[in-house]
């Protein structure tokens, strides 16, 4: 792989979205695949891909936009853990580039509290809020290989 190559999106039923997913220790391929995850991301317009939607098998996706204005830059999150989740909720309709076509609403807690691995950070804390909370808790569902159909 290079520096221009993107990855290859896989869609359901592709068996890697339903199955666990190994955590992922930092080598020296790490930004190469950060940049390549976000281009594919960036060329399916999406805000959120995760690892196993493009043949990655570990717990890792990409989130973000760089061209909506309070989007957050466009980062990967390796390893992510919810430590805390609001009482609140919130609604809202959600789609994911391996199910294109399909947009659920899909009821999440408003606020989370999280543990990450970033290129920037071998460990940190993060509150989400908001749009990027759905965000991640989309991309986490989907990079622990949790996927539910829905008949």
């Amino acid at each position: 792989m290079t520096m221009t190559d993107t990855l290859e999106l896989q869609y359901e039923p592709f068996p890697l979205l339903h199955m666990p997913l190994a955590k992922y220790e930092f080598d020296q391929d790490t930004k190469l695949l950060e940049k390549l995850m976000i281009d594919t991301m960036r060329q399916n317009k999406g805000i959120g891909l995760a690892a196993n939607q493009v043949n990655i098998p570990y717990q890792m996706f990409v989130m973000g936009n760089d061209f909506i204005e309070g989007f957050v830059k466009p980062t990967i999150f390796i390893n992510p853990m919810i430590l805390k989740v609001s009482e609140e909720k919130t609604l809202d309709k959600e789609g994911c580039l391996s199910f294109p076509g399909l947009w659920l609403n899909v009821e999440r807690p408003k606020k989370l509290l999280l543990h990450t691995k970033t290129l920037i950070k071998n460990g940190m804390k993060l509150r989400l809020t908001d749009i990027w909370q759905n965000v991640f808790n989309m991309s986490l569902i989907i990079s622990m290989a949790y996927v539910i159909l829905i008949e």
